[in-house]
C-alpha cells in the first residue's frame, strides 16, 4: 500500500485535535483537506463526537459514513445512541424508523474466552454465538 505523506499529517493532525476535544478546528481541518477525507477519517470522528457528545457534528460525520457505505448500520446505531443520550427521543425515533424502513440491524457484540483448552464464545443478548466471534 502506497503511503501519502499529506495524508498521514493530515490524519495525526486530525486525531490531535479531535483527542482535545477542538471538534470544529478537526471538522474545518477534514473539510479542506487536500484529499476527499475516507471512511476511516469520517468513522474517526463520528467516534470522537460521541465521546464529546456533539450531536450537531455527529450528525454531519454519521451522513458522511452513512454516503460512504450505505448498508453498514454504524453510523446509525452511533446517532441513535447519541440522541438517546441527549434526551432527544424524536431523533432517536427518526434514525431507529429509518433502519428498520432499511431492514438494517445491529450485529450483537461477541466475545471468546479460552478456559482450559477450549473457546468459549458469547454474543449478546444471549442469542448463540456463530464461529463468526
Amino acid at each position: 500500500m502506497e503511503s501519502h505523506p499529506r495524508l498521514n499529517t493530515t490524519v495525526v493532525w486530525s486525531i490531535f485535535l479531535v483527542a482535545s476535544a477542538a471538534l470544529p478546528e478537526a471538522y474545518t481541518m477534514i473539510k479542506t483537506m487536500p484529499m476527499k477525507p475516507n471512511m476511516v477519517i469520517w468513522g474517526a470522528f463520528l467516534s470522537a463526537c460521541k465521546v464529546h457528545s456533539s450531536v450537531e457534528l455527529g450528525e454531519i460525520a454519521a451522513a458522511e459514513v452513512t454516503r460512504l457505505d450505505p448498508e453498514d448500520p454504524w453510523a446509525r446505531v452511533m446517532m441513535s445512541s447519541m440522541y438517546a443520550k441527549a434526551q432527544d427521543w424524536s431523533g432517536l425515533a427518526r434514525e431507529r424508523r429509518e433502519m428498520n424502513s432499511l431492514q438494517m440491524k445491529k450485529t450483537p457484540g461477541c466475545s471468546s474466552v479460552e478456559l482450559g483448552g477450549e473457546v468459549h464464545e458469547f454474543v449478546a443478548g444471549g442469542q448463540p454465538a456463530s464461529s463468526a466471534c
